[in-house]
């Protein structure tokens, strides 16, 4: 069953506007099950109408937002993100539970030959446990590396956004 629900999300993310490559689902893929660590999951794509998008200020991209289900049961979601370092954009995940609480961040692809320490996973830990009531800074709750200032700043940011745009469509109802 996890063969089904990878090739399931290959396709979808496969032909996300953040243009990831094969390998990349394939880590994104392995990364999601060892967070829950169930059989049965699947992962499939949340379709926002637009007007609603837009009506609420958020911009969402198509295959940027995944529902993580067991059966029927809704285990949390996946949003696909981007961040800019000095030079490079880099690619980024956010795993979250139901309740909008940070499980997860790991940087997908870092293009950049300076910064790449924010892809370090001990580093990402920081951000397990945020919320939607957290505030964190970079360089205060989340600690500053030297030599990746903006790039440690940008998926500071982006995590922070993540949260509130998640914590925004689940107040409104439309995480389903």
């Amino acid at each position: 069953m996890k063969l089904i629900s990878i090739l399931i999300f290959g396709l979808l993310v496969y032909s996300s506007p953040i243009n990831l490559p094969k390998s990349v689902i394939k880590k994104m893929n392995k990364t999601i099950h060892k967070t829950w660590d169930e059989e049965n999951i699947t992962i499939n794509k949340i379709g926002i109408p637009d007007a609603q998008l837009d009506s609420i200020g958020i911009n969402l991209q198509e295959n940027q937002l995944f529902v993580v289900k067991n059966n029927s049961s809704k285990l949390g979601y996946v949003f696909l993100e981007q961040g800019k370092g000095r030079y490079d954009y880099f690619d980024f995940m956010v795993i979250t539970d139901t309740s909008i609480v940070v499980k997860k961040v790991q940087v997908l692809i870092y293009r950049s030959e300076n910064g790449g320490a924010i892809s370090n996973k001990r580093w990402l830990r920081q951000f397990a446990g945020q919320s939607p009531e957290t505030t964190f800074k970079y360089g205060n709750e989340i600690d500053a590396i030297s030599g990746a200032t903006l790039s440690g700043n940008a998926i500071t940011d982006g995590v922070a956004n993540v949260i509130s745009q998640l914590n925004t469509l689940n107040e409104m109802g439309l995480l389903e």
